[in-house]
């Protein structure tokens, strides 16, 4: 813990990391095959990323618009990571009043290369306090329902040649434990997915969780599988 200005904090937070597991690709050797793959996100990564995120999606949905958040544009803070209890903390924090700002920086490990459009600094004034407050009673009232959606980074790619689709496998936490689901997209879709991974970007998937042959998740039909940082171009 350190001052920086007469009544500032600074309260440093290390995270080590894991090493990334090993990992084998689910696709068969196929003729005309496409296959890319990367390790799946340590642990200890997706929950700086998830607070990260968390954060900045309380500053562009919740604090920075003129009007109060939609029950819809709450459902996308909650994608984010936010739940009623992360808002009531934050709120309690901003209400003290010694309190002018809380300021959260994130220096991302080199050894790991940074999520794609990740925050390295998110700063929410304490008068935001009464829209937070007001944000985590709505949560509270009305329930919003996430089963069917999921984000992770992307950990396999995998198309053939003349095939109208193609397939990602995103890995998540689902139920306490890490999860790879493979998501079915059409290769126009496939494509851009491909583009996602090579820039590291996280993405989030809305659709059926079903369980396919080998005991596998999957999602045959997505909604919507998107990078999860396009939820702060909708929200504006």
């Amino acid at each position: 813990m350190d001052h920086t200005l007469d009544g500032s904090f600074v309260i440093p937070l290390l995270v080590p990391l894991s090493a990334p597991d090993e990992r084998t690709p689910h696709a068969a050797d196929l003729p005309n095959l496409e296959l890319f793959t990367s390790a799946p996100e340590p642990f200890e990564r997706r929950v700086t990323r998830t607070l990260a995120q968390s954060i900045q999606a309380v500053r562009e949905i919740i604090v920075q618009p003129e009007n109060s958040p939609s029950m819809s544009e709450l459902h996308a803070v909650v994608e984010r990571g936010v739940s009623r209890e992360f808002c009531s903390a934050l709120a309690s924090i901003l209400a003290e009043p010694a309190v002018g700002e809380f300021e959260t920086q994130f220096d991302w490990a080199e050894s790991l290369p940074a999520p794609g459009a990740m925050p390295t600094s998110v700063v929410i004034e304490s008068e935001a306090v009464g829209r937070i407050e007001e944000a985590a009673k709505k949560l509270k009232k009305g329930r919003i329902d996430t089963r069917s959606t999921f984000s992770g980074d992307i950990v396999e790619l995998r198309h053939v040649t003349d095939e109208p689709f193609g397939f990602i496998w995103v890995s998540t936490i689902r139920k306490g434990r890490r999860s790879e689901i493979r998501v079915r997209l059409p290769f126009s879709e496939y494509q851009e997915a491909l583009t996602w991974h090579h820039s590291q970007r996280v993405v989030i998937v809305e659709g059926r969780i079903e369980v396919g042959a080998g005991r596998r998740l999957v999602v045959e039909s997505p909604v919507s599988c998107r990078p999860i940082d396009e939820i702060f171009v909708d929200a504006h």
